[in-house]
């Protein structure tokens, strides 16, 4: 079954620390139930590459800014 590629960025509960994700979901799959509470915003991505890199420069700007989780 294809699966489509999702860049996730979700936010800590205890201290706000946000980190980004690639999360590959089959088609028919429920996305409420696939995100959590905490998810901040989820995209789409057509590629892996894309998404990768996304995810990348994501962490890289929570980095930066203090806020990265992990």
């Amino acid at each position: 079954m294809k699966k489509t590629l999702y860049i996730v960025a979700t936010k800590e509960n205890k201290d706000g620390k946000k980190w980004a994700c690639v999360i590959g979901l089959p088609s028919c799959y429920n996305l409420i139930s696939a995100f959590t509470e905490n998810t901040i915003t989820a995209n789409v991505c057509d590629t892996k590459k894309e998404a990768y890199d996304l995810m990348e420069f994501w962490n890289e700007c929570f980095k930066k800014n203090g806020t990265l989780a992990y």
